[in-house]
């Protein structure tokens, strides 16, 4: 039986209905190869998007150089307390879980609650999320996936996915984690 963690729901979202700005990708978790970031890098600086920034959020596990000789438009930030990144979360246009491999990256679900969309590799756990819109997969270490799949996400810009996105994070609180995982064990423990 799958049960997926559970997320937080904030009682109120407050997202921007008219979005001025660049286009704002974030990424949140540690810089690291096995989370994918350099090839997030590799792609993001290929593609040169016009009117877009990516801001890095956690701490940085790669070469030191890399950190100083980011593409074009990324910026990195460094570690954020839970309240900055929910912040950062609400003046974003798409969270990006680039992972090549993960347990569950409880952070899409944390973005889905603030009505973040959602870009991430299949090896996130998203992949057991219902089908949607908010949610777009793609194959980890597959440039040309993650490429297409940050150009389709730019051209929605301007559609409001913030109820669809809250709606898939409604569905994962911890009540029905917990409402699961005891209805899981409930045969072994008869």
């Amino acid at each position: 039986m799958l049960t997926p963690y559970g997320v937080d729901l904030p009682s109120v979202v407050e997202r921007k209905k008219e979005k001025v700005g660049p286009f704002r990708v974030v990424y949140a978790g540690t810089a690291s190869v096995r989370k994918g970031i350099p090839l997030l890098l590799e792609v993001w600086k290929k593609l040169s998007l016009r009117d877009a920034e990516l801001v890095l959020a956690g701490s940085w596990q790669l070469a030191r150089p890399m950190e100083k000789h980011l593409p074009a438009g990324v910026k990195y930030v460094g570690p954020l307390a839970h309240g900055e990144l929910m912040k950062v979360f609400q003046e974003a246009d798409l969270l990006i879980l680039p992972s090549n491999f993960e347990g569950y990256g409880l952070v899409i679900l944390e973005a889905l609650a603030q009505g973040l969309p959602v870009l991430a590799s299949t090896a996130t756990g998203a992949a057991d999320l219902p089908a949607s819109e908010a949610v777009r997969l793609f194959k980890p270490e597959s440039p040309e996936q993650l490429a297409e799949a940050l150009i389709g996400a730019k051209a929605k810009q301007g559609k409001d996915l913030s109820g669809e996105a809250r709606r898939i994070a409604e569905g994962c609180s911890w009540a029905k984690y917990r409402t699961a995982v005891t209805e899981a064990v409930r045969p072994v423990l008869d």
